[in-house]
């Protein structure tokens, strides 16, 4: 009797030991990789008026005073990418770039409007 009960508390112990390790962490190496999916993950959001200036696309505010951001696009020629949306109310999609301030990395780029325009006001006069 007291065999079978050190039997089978053996085997308890054993199991549970088993689904700790299955519970445990990934190894330091996945650990690793996973980390620069979710950096990537995170792009930031501009919305602005497209312009073209001394050669360069940029990223102005509605009111097209203010340069928001000089766009570069991410895997294609910025002619390709943003010709067709100068005068145009974007969105863009895309990271700061670290090497150069001002400068925004655009992964993509979705029409609001087709021309530039201040938003209208909420409050009437």
């Amino acid at each position: 009797m007291k065999s079978t009960i050190f039997l089978v508390v053996c085997f308890t112990v054993a199991g549970f030991a088993v689904r700790q390790g299955q519970a445990s962490p990934p190894a330091e190496g996945a650990k690793k990789k996973a980390a620069p999916q979710a950096k990537s993950a995170r792009l930031e959001t501009m919305t602005g008026c497209v312009d073209q200036q001394e050669g360069n696309f940029v990223l102005l505010d509605d009111r097209m005073e203010k340069k928001l951001a000089d766009l570069e696009a991410v895997g294609a020629s910025n002619e390709a990418f943003f010709a067709k949306h100068v005068g145009h109310t974007v969105t863009v999609k895309g990271k700061k770039s670290s090497e150069q301030e001002g400068k925004f990395k655009v992964s993509s780029i979705e029409d609001k409007a087709p021309v530039c325009a201040p938003a209208e006001s909420t409050n009437p006069r």
